[in-house]
């Protein structure tokens, strides 16, 4: 970066933000008049989509001073670069709606029966799991994705390909996602969503 003159004794505060976390922060005295660094960004501060902020802000007041000369300007340089590091983001809504994707047909089958808000919650959970491109089809013995009310948790889950236990945050209305084990005792909890690209046999889980 380059930064325009100030009044001596005055100075540039410099601070880096991603998603609105600060980074990084520094005062540069009045005489510095570019600034050259290497920030790191960490992952566990990443999400799918980041902002990044680069703020340049002045000490120097215009109280008792004639301020209609030029404006103060800090300005970055074209050598300014976003640097790919090893990491890779990763998010298991992506990956379930990925793996969905790559199925096209959906199987879709329900343990048990549900009430109306407990459908009403597996309808807000499908239509942010499910993506546009897959179609979603009733199917009361192979199932790709199986709803599970309240009442119908506490079993062993089958030995089948991965599975992924989908709740919502009660605060954030968010899905919730974790990557079961098979043989793993599904919890008891609110109404869950389980999503298995291998398909499970119903019959199978079947109280």
């Amino acid at each position: 970066m380059i930064f325009g003159r100030q009044l001596p004794g005055t100075h540039w505060s410099l601070a880096v933000t991603l998603n609105d976390r600060l980074l990084h922060h520094e005062i540069l005295d009045d005489s510095q008049t570019s600034y050259a660094a290497l920030i790191p960004l960490p992952a566990d501060v990443q999400t799918a989509s980041n902002t990044i902020e680069i703020i340049a802000s002045t000490t120097q007041g215009s109280d008792g001073r004639c301020d209609r000369g030029p404006a103060l300007m800090a300005e970055m340089l074209p050598t300014t670069r976003l640097l790919a590091g090893d990491a890779s983001y990763s998010d298991p809504l992506i990956e379930v709606r990925q793996a969905l994707s790559e199925v096209g047909v959906v199987g879709l089958g329900v343990l048990g029966v549900l009430g109306a808000a407990d459908a009403n919650a597996a309808s807000s959970l499908l239509a942010q799991l499910v993506p546009t491109s897959a179609t979603l089809k009733p199917d009361a013995t192979k199932a790709k994705i199986v709803v599970v009310p309240p009442q119908s948790a506490g079993f062993a889950l089958p030995e089948t390909g991965p599975i992924w236990l989908v709740t919502q945050d009660t605060i954030t209305r968010r899905p919730q996602i974790d990557l079961l084990e098979p043989g793993t005792q599904l919890p008891r909890s609110s109404l869950a969503v389980l999503i298995v690209p291998d398909t499970i046999d119903m019959t199978q889980i079947a109280l």
